[in-house]
């Protein structure tokens, strides 16, 4: 992780810098935003990938792998 990042985990929000991380569990709302003034760079991995690697490749993915945008983002501005 290089930057500042924000993630909103459910009811959590974590800010985070370079090297840190954070866990998002299956099936928890989640979202995040670079917050800092340069740009920020993340790894992100899933673990047991299951479906996710498909859901990247299609186009209407978030019904067929049973996700929904639940927004608007926390972190959108007017």
């Amino acid at each position: 992780m290089e930057g500042e990042v924000v993630f909103q985990v459910g009811e959590q929000r974590v800010h985070l810098h370079a090297g840190d991380s954070v866990l998002a569990p299956r099936r928890v709302p989640h979202t995040f935003s670079s917050v800092g003034t340069t740009p920020s760079r993340m790894i992100i991995a899933f673990c047991p990938a299951g479906k996710m690697e498909q859901y990247f490749r299609d186009a209407d993915f978030m019904a067929r792998y049973e996700m929904e945008r639940v927004g608007p983002s926390p972190f959108w501005k007017a």
